[in-house]
């Protein structure tokens, strides 16, 4: 903004040197006695006053060669540029030293402008807490359980592998501590796709070495959506606390920043989302639904907007 406004005064200083250069080219052509015409036509308008400004400290030395030019055309007008850098000053430490013992609240302002500035003050709990915006479900996937599986290096590459060649999308992955070498990976992928997961995991069964594998199709993804979640310690022990106390069993836990999503019976959809609705203080907000595409409904969706 301070760059902004430098700029502008620095055309309007310009565009005053050009007309004032324009007035005095007038007058010297003019070998027809029309001088006072001329002067008139080419003289600038005489302006009063005080401009306080600031900016960039390297447009600093620019600015005043712009001030002294445009002061010869407006010697009624003063301009005061202070070049800040990128902020309005430097705070001592000193100052902060004190401050910070004796709780004194810091307000740096800019003594340019009516702007409020930043205050300095304690920090408090809500400034680190996680903001929870939502809770979102998705009744569209099914989780594929396979078991049996040889804890070794490479299988889960060749299982995922076979997944991705026949345009499996896989959402949440589940691998479980093995025992005796032996071990169950799960993973849920949208119910449209079912048919070629079930084929390829079939086909891949013998390769890798698995015993068996399960479908659940009566599952559903509940996600609770915010931000600082990961830096907020509490919020999957609230979550699960209060599943658990609702007698609502866990399939499958995933996370990331910005969401924490648990895999649940499709008959205890509901009372999931109702529950940590409540918990989580968000009972006035809308329940948002996700559905989870496979590849030719993405892809067709995808033509269809061309």
């Amino acid at each position: 903004m301070k760059k902004l406004f430098s700029l502008a005064l620095a055309a309007a200083m310009a565009l005053s040197m050009l007309t004032g250069c324009g007035g005095n080219s007038s007058n010297a052509n003019d070998a027809n006695g029309s001088d006072a015409q001329g002067s008139q036509a080419g003289q600038t308008e005489q302006l009063s006053g005080v401009v306080n400004t600031n900016g960039s400290t390297s447009m600093e030395k620019v600015m005043q060669v712009l001030i002294e030019a445009f002061q010869e055309q407006q010697p009624n007008v003063t301009v005061n540029y202070t070049g800040s850098g990128s902020g309005a000053g430097v705070l001592q430490m000193r100052a902060v030293e004190f401050a910070r013992k004796y709780n004194v609240v810091i307000h740096s302002r800019s003594a340019f402008s009516d702007a409020e500035g930043t205050y300095v003050k304690e920090e408090t709990d809500m400034m680190e807490e996680a903001v929870i915006t939502g809770i979102a479900h998705d009744t569209s996937e099914v989780k594929v359980t396979i078991r049996g599986v040889p804890d070794m290096s490479g299988v889960a590459a060749k299982l995922f592998s076979a997944l991705a060649g026949n345009q499996v999308s896989v959402d949440m992955i589940i691998q479980n501590v093995s025992e005796d070498g032996i071990t169950d990976i799960s993973f849920t992928c949208p119910g449209a796709d079912e048919k070629r997961a079930c084929e390829t995991v079939e086909r891949i069964l013998p390769d890798v070495n698995a015993r068996e594998y399960v479908v659940d199709e009566d599952i559903a993804k509940v996600s609770i959506v915010g931000t600082g979640m990961k830096s907020s310690p509490g919020i999957a022990a609230k979550a699960f606390q209060t599943l658990g106390e609702n007698n609502i069993n866990i399939l499958a836990i995933s996370t990331s920043p910005i969401r924490l999503s648990v895999v649940v019976d499709g008959a205890q959809t509901a009372a999931a989302v109702r529950c940590l609705h409540t918990a989580f203080g968000l009972d006035s907000d809308s329940v948002f639904e996700e559905t989870q595409l496979s590849a030719e409904e993405i892809a067709a969706k995808m033509n269809k907007g061309r």
